[in-house]
């Protein structure tokens, strides 16, 4: 009997922030909320940590003095990351939540994400504090002065402070390496997941991009670049949550067979 209880009240709880995100929606349209800054957040599995992941992105977000939203995708995640965000969020008003019906990956629900943001900047960070949040204030400084379209956190900055395991490290450098050779672009890394965007720059770019999974970055950068575009790079501060997991050469042949792919569609196509 308990349980169904908690089963009817956790339904409850999920129909009324459904109703709530409908009413702020329907809201911001009639008085037209300004938000300069939306920050997008993709989740899958993280019921464990995204609780904490939400409130730092709050805590840094509130210190910036900017207008400003978080959009959170959760990607049809199989345990209560989705009822996690929404207990944890359900009283912040600039926080929404949405969840995919089916798992799409990564670049999926950034992708998403974008699209349902309303600030003339968006970034996208991940779901875990391995990038702490506050940075984001370092990338909206440097945008101003490059005046660039994008800026992306780069391990390879001289002034970054990176914990990495050496066999991460040294993939991470193939992988430069390999970018560098293939698409000529002219940044040192693609793959950090703290990056900010001039929203009605890449608009047009981002529905364009077929990657949803690990490719998903290269493939909006290397787009950004053919179009002549100015993407910066910032130092980053990162700590590996998984400093000692090991990389499977099941995930390393997907991802050349990804980057390869985005080489022949974008560079090729």
């Amino acid at each position: 009997m308990l349980c169904f209880y908690a089963i009817v009240l956790n339904s409850f709880s999920a129909l009324f922030f459904i109703v709530l995100n409908a009413l702020k929606a329907f809201l911001e349209k009639v008085f037209f909320v300004m938000v300069f800054l939306s920050v997008v957040i993709p989740a899958f599995n993280k019921e464990d940590s995204i609780s904490k992941t939400l409130a730092e992105v709050k805590r840094s977000c509130d210190s910036f003095k900017v207008s400003y939203e978080v959009v959170i995708v959760d990607d049809h995640s199989t345990d209560n990351t989705y009822p996690e965000i929404v207990k944890t969020v359900k009283n912040w008003l600039n926080f929404r939540v949405f969840k995919k019906v089916k798992n799409g990956g990564k670049g999926g629900a950034l992708k998403e994400g974008f699209f349902k943001a309303k600030g003339d900047l968006v970034a996208f960070i991940d779901a875990d504090l391995d990038l702490p949040p506050k940075q984001l204030k370092v990338f909206i400084d440097l945008m101003n002065v490059y005046n660039a379209d994008a800026i992306i956190g780069s391990k390879r900055n001289s002034l970054s402070k990176v914990e990495y395991s050496s066999v991460r490290n040294f993939l991470s450098w193939g992988y430069y390496k390999l970018v560098r050779g293939l698409f000529n672009l002219r940044v040192s890394d693609t793959q950090v997941g703290m990056k900010l965007f001039k929203r009605k720059k890449i608009e047009k770019i981002i529905s364009k991009v077929n990657s949803s999974g690990f490719a998903f970055d290269l493939e909006l950068l290397a787009r950004m670049r053919k179009e002549n575009m100015n993407i910066g790079e910032s130092p980053i501060i990162m700590k590996h949550s998984n400093f000692g997991s090991s990389v499977s050469v099941f995930a390393i042949a997907k991802m050349l067979k990804e980057t390869l792919l985005v080489y022949f569609t974008v560079l090729r196509g």
